[in-house]
């Protein structure tokens, strides 16, 4: 047999059943990160590919594999940043594990960011058919996704 509540605490016990299941389930609210250095670095956070920095060393013209960008990473590479200038779109960046080029990735566009700045300018220059570009970056970014990318790099040729 059932034994009954008294009213009183039925009552409570429902109020605080129904305010319980009303709450909204959140998330950990991710922080813009900074990154440890005012140029030469771009930080990333959120749930796409965890927290981090690229620092690149290297600066590949998209030119190789067939986009009008450049790809920038360190030695070795872990993360990759590509920057492509889509034609309709204005200039994207993304990025994504070198060791997985075609899996997870952080894809931000002009309406993702409070600053997107790039300058991709040719050098005048080339090798092996490639057009050695200069690029300047500054990108503050959050995606839909809340995963953030945020830097200043530039590089004197992307070959």
């Amino acid at each position: 047999m059932c034994s009954r509540l008294p009213g009183a605490t039925l009552a409570v016990a429902l109020s605080l059943l129904a305010a319980w299941s009303c709450q909204p389930v959140s998330r950990p609210r991710i922080v813009r990160p900074r990154p440890s250095a005012p140029h030469q670095v771009m930080a990333i956070a959120g749930p796409t590919l965890g927290s981090g920095e690229i620092r690149p060393t290297d600066c590949t013209s998209g030119q190789h594999r067939m986009f009008f960008g450049a790809d920038l990473s360190a030695d070795p590479p872990v993360l990759v940043l590509r920057v492509i200038i889509d034609p309709l779109d204005g200039p994207v960046v993304r990025v994504f594990k070198a060791s997985d080029p075609y899996g997870a990735s952080i894809v931000a566009r002009r309406r993702d960011c409070k600053t997107l700045n790039l300058r991709f300018l040719p050098t005048g220059s080339s090798v092996n058919f490639v057009n050695e570009m200069k690029l300047s970056l500054e990108v503050d970014c959050e995606t839909l996704a809340h995963d953030f990318i945020v830097g200043e790099i530039s590089a004197e040729a992307c070959g």
